[in-house]
């Protein structure tokens, strides 16, 4: 059974190598870099969960200009040196609708937009396309079978009408 819902995450302090491309290009570079530099400082077991921010940038209507950020909880410290590396982000959180998924990572995209329709086209939601879609990983997918990953899927929300408005007003 599928988990899903409407939550509200709550902001958290992360680190993240993004880029910016098709998300095909962009989600195993950034996330290989990302495992490069946690495993080069001895990090890939205490972060824990995996954070994948997708952005669409309205602005350009091409597959290739999409920003895509691999990210984890932020340590208690950096190096100087690590910021070539990796930068540090506020994740501020908000209203998401969320579906859980035991699914191998490179059906997401499919999964992403059966959220999409199943929820934004009912109801009184809309997608809040100022903030990320962001999927919450739980397996190191270099390690667990590609049918035992768990993610978590996160689409941005806001209600439609006279406070949907007022909200972005201010944005």
């Amino acid at each position: 059974m599928t988990e899903s819902g409407i939550i509200k995450l709550k902001p958290i302090e992360l680190i993240e190598v993004s880029a910016v491309g098709s998300f095909s290009e962009t989600i195993g570079h950034t996330w290989k870099k990302l495992f490069e530099w946690l495993d080069g400082r001895q990090l890939h077991e205490s972060p824990g969960l995996g954070y994948g921010l997708a952005y669409d940038r309205p602005q350009h209507n091409f597959s290739s200009q999409h920003i895509y950020s691999a990210a984890v909880r932020a340590p208690t410290s950096l190096h100087k040196d690590d910021e070539n590396f990796v930068k540090r982000k506020k994740f501020d959180g908000g209203l998401y609708i969320f579906r859980r998924h035991r699914t191998p990572y490179q059906t997401i995209p499919s999964v992403i937009g059966a959220v999409r329709n199943e929820w934004v086209l009912q109801d009184d939601l809309m997608v809040d396309s100022s903030r990320p879609v962001v999927s919450f990983y739980f397996n190191d997918p270099r390690t667990t079978k590609a049918g035992n990953q768990y993610v978590d899927i996160c689409l941005p929300i806001r209600r439609r009408g006279p406070a949907s408005v007022r909200m972005t007003k201010n944005s």
